[in-house]
């Protein structure tokens, strides 16, 4: 099944610790290819992240304002499991740059308390 016919939205609900990363950079025309804007959590070990759980890579796609998000979860692994026994997936899903803001401002209430969740919409430029 392809996802992109199926996928229309991205949401994040908040539960357990916010992601370390703040969402900064996620505004409009803020994805440049040297420095794209992300957040990751995860577990952290002596202040480094051990463990990813939730990543968002945001990147630009062509010229005219098209932006990719590259989503990455992961289950946790804890000492008395096997590394390979870790569940992963990646996808990517194609937005713009307007509707990244608008979601940058979403993950900004969710962090604070003011939001339970944050959506990002898929949008296909064609």
């Amino acid at each position: 099944m392809d996802f992109g016919s199926v996928l229309t939205e991205m949401t994040i609900r908040r539960g357990g610790s916010p992601p370390r990363h703040s969402p900064e950079g996620f505004a409009a025309g803020a994805a440049p290819k040297e420095s794209p804007p992300s957040i990751t959590g995860g577990f952290y070990f002596d202040a480094r992240l051990d463990q990813v759980h939730l990543a968002l890579d945001v990147y630009p796609v062509g010229g005219r304002g098209q932006i990719g998000l590259r989503i990455r979860v992961g289950s946790e692994v804890w000492d008395r499991d096997r590394p390979e026994s870790r569940h992963e997936a990646t996808i990517e899903v194609l937005s713009t740059y307007a509707r990244l803001e608008r979601f940058s401002r979403e993950i900004d209430d969710l962090l604070s308390g003011a939001a339970s969740e944050a959506r990002l919409h898929v949008e296909h430029l064609l």
